[in-house]
Order: structure tokens, then sequence, then C-alpha cells
């Protein structure tokens, strides 16, 4: 009888020993492995707020689902997702990420439809995650593309900002390069608009016809039959 009570008493003390186990406790540990691989490739540290809503909470008995939270942005002032699925809690808990971020700023005033230099731009560190996410962030995606319109001196760079530079301007006299099965012409034209590398132009050859073709970087124009 004394072996079947003290038997009793075991179970009660590991199921109150077990009960005594916080929520939180497996949750840091699975935050901070979720935060490392999504920030491993970038150069930010992260701080993960209190864990006290979990106290209350029956403890996950596998890891829990860490995940971000739909519209919630990895950088700043965030939220990461913690989920129990079998038990089914799901909490939010605040993270803060610091990262450095790079933007690219004019040094000099551009004019409208110059295309930027090297010597044009900077790459300098952005101070506000917000504005970092819309600023263009490396010189590749600035030099050698063309202003919208004037961009004033310490600009920050965006892409609605810029455009590829245009290799036909409207009124010039192009080069036309039609082609198709078996056959291949080169004709003069004039172009009716300007157009990057790439854009549809249309052109009005020497007899009034008019064709459309694809702008090339070296300023002709492809017509395909």
């Amino acid at each position: 009888m004394s072996n079947r009570i003290f038997a009793l008493l075991f179970f009660v003390l590991v199921g109150h020993v077990l009960a005594a186990v916080p929520a939180a406790a497996p949750v840091e540990s699975a935050l901070r492995r979720f935060l490392d691989a999504e920030l491993q490739h970038r150069k930010a540290s992260y701080q993960i707020g209190p864990l006290s809503s979990f106290d209350g909470l029956q403890p996950c008995p596998q890891p829990p689902r860490v995940s971000w939270p739909p519209g919630a942005q990895p950088s700043g002032s965030t939220q990461v997702s913690v989920a129990c699925p079998s038990i089914g809690w799901v909490v939010k808990v605040p993270v803060t990420i610091s990262e450095t971020r790079y933007g690219m700023v004019t040094t000099r005033a551009i004019g409208a439809g110059e295309v930027l230099a090297d010597t044009d731009v900077q790459r300098v560190v952005v101070p506000n995650p917000t504005l970092a996410r819309s600023v263009l962030q490396e010189p590749g995606e600035v030099v050698g593309q063309s202003a919208r319109s004037g961009i004033p001196a310490g600009s920050w760079l965006r892409a609605f900002m810029l455009r590829p530079p245009q290799v036909v301007k409207a009124g010039q006299k192009v080069q036309v390069h039609a082609g198709g099965d078996g056959f291949a012409v080169l004709a003069d034209g004039i172009a009716n608009r300007s157009a990057a590398a790439g854009e549809v132009v249309a052109v009005r050859m020497g007899s009034g016809r008019l064709v459309q073709g694809v702008a090339q970087k070296d300023g002709t124009v492809q017509v395909q039959y």
C-alpha cells in the first residue's frame, strides 16, 4: 500500500514540475534560430522583446512554429509570430532589428534627361529604416540611368526618378534593320518619338510608310517580320 502511495505522490510531483516549466522556455531559442537564419546575409543585429505573454500558456509539446506575421517588415521595430499548432496558441513577439543600410545620393544637381556618372552619386548610410526601403542602394542601379526630371544635389535616389537612357530621339534619323525568313533589309527613317533600348518606337520611312520596331542599344531600330 505504501509503495502505491509513493508512486502516486511521485507522479503528482512530476506533473507539478512539468507544469511549472514556462511556455517561454523553448520559445527564445526558437526565436533566435529563426532570426539568425533570416538575417544571416545581412549586417544586422536584433533584440527580442519581453516574453511574459507566454507565462500563463501551456508549454508546446513540439518546437513552436516561428514566422513573420502578414505585413510585418523584417527591419526596425517589428513583430515575429510564434505558434503552437497542436495546442492552438499564437503570440506575436516584439523584435527590434538594427541594420546598417546604405543608399545612393546625388553629389550635384542633375538636369532632366542627364545620364548619371560615377561622380554624380555617392553611397552613404541611410539613418532612417523606413527611408531605406524606398532608396536605391547600389551604384549599379543608378549609374548609366537617365533622370526623368531635375534632381537637386543631395537627393536620395529612388527608382521612379530614373529611367534607362534614350538611345533614339524623336525626329532623329535612324537606321532600320528589317528582317524575316530568308531576307534582311537596311534603310533609313525618322523616329516618331524618343525611346530607350528595348522600347517599341515608330519610324517613318522615306516612302512615307510608318513601321514599328524595337530600339537597340546602338541606336538602330530592329523590325522583325
